[in-house]
């Protein structure tokens, strides 16, 4: 999921349409629709604003425009039937250009034509629900490359994995409650599966619940190691 800080006239087709439906999902999420994404890093700054939901949709009618510009067909019945206004949300300099040269390298792979057009602009504006100020790149974009994509492991995308290390893959589990056998379980069938895709890493929990003797005894014999989530 990636909800660019730019201004969608630069993505080419494939993103724009990816940006819409990874924008719907984000709404899912915020209304509570759906499991999966629920704590990526993506939403912190949507998240943030007074009125979430809201915020998102006005983000999304700015994509929904951008597609009628190019004569794209979105379902404008996706989004609620009353417009609100939002003043633009502060966002960093340094994340607009990051994401710059994240979508340049994009469509160098999959748009020449694109990319030449687009390595002429040199100072690309964001969203118009942003407003750039002065700073570097935001911390939930560095959390987002530290994350793994559960597909690729054939995971539920509820999932979270993290790049703990050259070598270590970390199933990381944001709760309170205590972590028993019945998790324990789960964990361990979710091990095995990154073990398949990638049978030279070491995994390991990331956590910070309370774990049970007996379920910690039980990982830890399936050679998963326990790291602490500060």
């Amino acid at each position: 999921m990636r909800l660019w800080t730019l201004h969608p006239q630069y993505l080419d087709a494939k993103g724009l349409v990816a940006l819409w439906r990874e924008g719907l999902l984000a709404k899912a999420v915020l209304e509570g629709n759906t499991r999966g994404y629920r704590n990526h890093p993506q939403l912190i700054r949507f998240r943030e604003q007074a009125d979430p939901h809201g915020f998102l949709c006005a983000y999304l009618r700015e994509i929904l425009a951008e597609a009628r510009r190019r004569g794209y067909h979105f379902a404008a019945d996706k989004l609620p039937a009353k417009k609100q206004a939002f003043a633009p949300a502060e966002e960093s300099k340094g994340q607009l250009e990051y994401e710059w040269q994240h979508l340049k390298q994009k469509l160098a792979r999959r748009d020449m034509a694109r990319y030449r057009e687009m390595s002429a602009v040199k100072d690309p504006d964001p969203h118009p629900l942003f407003r750039i100020v002065p700073g570097g790149v935001k911390s939930w974009e560095r959390e987002m490359n530290r994350n793994l994509e559960p597909k690729t492991f054939g995971l539920p995308p509820g999932t979270v994995l993290e790049q703990a290390g050259s070598d270590t893959i970390a199933i990381v589990m944001r709760r309170k409650s205590r972590i028993i056998m019945a998790d324990g379980r789960k964990i361990v069938e979710k091990a095995g599966k990154i073990r398949q895709v990638r049978p030279e890493v070491t995994v390991a929990l990331k956590t910070s619940a309370p774990l049970c003797g007996k379920t910690r005894t039980f990982l830890e014999g399936e050679g998963i190691q326990i790291l602490s989530h500060g």
